[in-house]
């Protein structure tokens, strides 16, 4: 089968003329500014990820008074030690090409160990986030016995 001729059987108008207006213009265009504008927001995917995460838990500390920034030092007494094991790993997992992280998704930032700014704040935000979320869940449940209680 010819072109003129595919599926339908009948000639098909290949030849488009100029006075014609061209419908599918403005959603190419559209399409590639959107597209564009994402390629250039990739960029702080990371950085979304964290202030999801951020957004997601930290108002328990305000509504639900859950106090893990007023004992932040605690927090962290808690956070370090084991970010810092992650820490490592991620060094050696980059330095054996394990994995990678991409240049197009993070801003470019780097730490100690060729580690990006996100990978050290994400070793510290979520941590923080979850001890907020069950901190939160303590308060709602008074029943519900973790160890630490006074």
């Amino acid at each position: 089968l010819s072109n003129s001729h595919y599926r339908t059987g009948h000639p098909v108008d290949l030849n488009f003329r100029s006075s014609q207006p061209n419908f599918l213009a403005p959603v190419i265009l559209t399409l590639a500014i959107i597209f564009d504008y994402s390629y250039r927001m990739l960029k702080f995917g990371y950085c979304a990820m964290l202030l999801f995460t951020v957004v997601g838990s930290f108002w328990l500390e305000i509504i639900l008074k859950v106090a893990v920034l007023r004992r932040i030092k605690r927090a962290l007494l808690s956070i370090i030690p084991i970010a810092i094991l992650f820490i490592l790993w991620d060094a050696y997992a980059i330095s054996r090409k394990h994995w990678h992280f991409d240049q197009d998704q993070i801003l470019g930032i780097f730490g100690p160990f060729g580690i990006p700014l996100e990978e050290f704040l994400f070793f510290l935000l979520v941590p923080i986030a979850a001890i907020m979320t069950i901190e939160a869940v303590r308060r709602v449940k008074h029943h519900w016995i973790v160890g630490d209680e006074e």
